[in-house]
């Protein structure tokens, strides 16, 4: 990581934490929480795409009230700083409760390529929508469907299909996820696939617990030309409550 990419993440946590500070007293009702993750592998989570195979790590932040929620996310690859996986995203959503196993999220957001320098050179506002259905208490089915850049060029260019199948057992996690992006407008079709497993709380200190997931990532569709079609992806996650 370079110095100014280090001085950034740390003014900007020290600045997240001083606001969540002072606001404590009156504003209880609210949370605030930052995640600090380690990537093997540069996979977009949304799009499915495997990007390369460079460390990068990503600090995101998030702001949650009783009605609406905010994040914003930066995502620095540590080898190369021309690539795709230096972006910054911000947006809102809110979670509805259509029953009690069902909920319904939609999400507007901004996003930003933040490749060689700090200002963005392609910023795109993008739409997404997550249904979330409980199957049973261990057992979540969730998809995640993104239009991408709905804005710049009158319409949405690209559509992303996540589904997510997740069993969860007391000290892990297990994850299915399979990515399709279907031939419209200036998409390639592509489908792929990855199981992962997610052990949870591994603490490291009195109020500190980290995350640590391992995965294999593997591109069964492809609508353009790529020399990485499958990786093993592996990720540390640090999550502070505020």
């Amino acid at each position: 990581m370079s110095k100014y990419t280090f001085i950034i993440l740390l003014v900007f946590t020290r600045c997240v934490t001083a606001v969540a500070q002072s606001s404590q007293d009156s504003l209880k009702s609210h949370k605030a929480s930052l995640e600090f993750k380690v990537n093997s592998t540069g996979v977009f989570p949304y799009s499915g795409s495997l990007e390369n195979l460079h460390t990068n790590v990503t600090a995101s932040f998030l702001y949650n009230t009783k009605t609406w929620s905010f994040f914003f996310e930066k995502s620095v690859d540590l080898q190369d700083a021309g690539t795709g996986l230096n972006y910054a995203c911000a947006g809102f959503y809110r979670e509805f409760a259509v029953t009690k196993k069902f909920s319904f999220t939609p999400s507007i957001g901004y996003a930003a390529s933040q490749a060689i320098k700090l200002t963005g050179t392609s910023p795109e506002v993008d739409l997404i929508a997550v249904a979330s259905y409980k199957i049973s208490k261990k057992v979540l089915l969730e998809n995640t469907t993104m239009f991408s850049d709905v804005v710049e060029r009158c319409g949405p260019q690209a559509l992303y299909n996540r589904l997510k199948i997740t069993y969860r057992a007391k000290i892990f996690d297990l994850n299915l996820f399979m990515w399709n992006c279907p031939p419209l407008w200036n998409n390639t079709n592509r489908f792929s696939i990855s199981p992962e497993i997610v052990f949870k709380n591994l603490k490291i200190a009195k109020h500190l617990c980290l995350l640590a997931s391992a995965g294999y990532y593997k591109m069964l569709v492809t609508g353009k030309t790529s020399n990485i079609k499958n990786s093993f992806i592996f990720t540390l996650t640090v999550p502070v409550n505020l």
